[in-house]
């Protein structure tokens, strides 16, 4: 799996190309998801193209370096949460 992480809040140059490059990655077959503080135009491409897209919390942390590494500690932790939820979703849908 392949997250790309944004952390704009308007579109661009960045922006199409991560939605470029996740439509070729998963036409390889590699599952990818765009991470986001709440981007709406990547928000809209995503659903548009069926790829995933996580809306990050804690933006504030990220916007300051003395907060970024609080923000880091509880960013790894969230990623963590939100893969093993996804998957006891998905052990809790096949059953």
């Amino acid at each position: 799996k392949i997250a790309h992480f944004i952390d704009s809040p308007d579109p661009g140059g960045a922006e199409s190309i991560v939605i470029d490059l996740c439509l070729q990655q998963i036409l390889r077959g590699i599952s990818v998801e765009v991470l986001h503080f709440g981007n709406p135009w990547l928000e809209t491409k995503c659903e548009e193209h069926k790829i995933v897209s996580v809306r990050v919390p804690l933006h504030w942390l990220y916007k300051s370096i003395y907060t970024v590494p609080f923000f880091s500690i509880l960013f790894s932790a969230y990623l963590k949460w939100n893969e093993c939820h996804r998957y006891l979703d998905v052990e809790y849908a096949l059953e």
